[in-house]
């Protein structure tokens, strides 16, 4: 089987994110801060523009739906193999329990032949 590993991984939800920092002012604090400072109880949000995804990155709704049934069809075909194996390891292990049996059946006849030759 061979596919490309660019759909059998994931890229994690916070490195679309980015960076996120909020600062809380407080009465006092606001009187010693910078002229540019928030007002008291104001919430900054900072996005490291950096970690934002770029415009190559960055995907329409046709690609995503494109990609999506892509992942689901591999899916699907990861699920029909491992059935496939599932069955195939069932029926070895069935056959080494029946081998491990006739084993046993034989070194029993053949401890009951070396005690009539003694």
């Amino acid at each position: 089987m061979s596919y490309d590993t660019f759909f059998s991984y994931r890229r994690p939800w916070d490195s679309y994110r980015g960076s996120q920092y909020t600062t809380k002012t407080s009465m006092s604090s606001s009187l010693y801060s910078s002229p540019g400072a928030p007002p008291p109880g104001k919430r900054i949000l900072r996005l490291a523009s950096s970690s934002l995804p770029g415009a190559s990155e960055r995907m329409d709704l046709a690609q995503a739906s494109s990609l999506n049934s892509e992942l689901l069809g591999l899916r699907s075909q990861e699920r029909e193999q491992l059935g496939d194996l599932n069955d195939r390891f069932a029926t070895y292990i069935d056959k080494v329990r029946h081998l491990e049996q006739q084993n046993r059946a034989l070194l029993a006849e053949l401890e009951a032949l070396r005690r009539r030759t003694e």
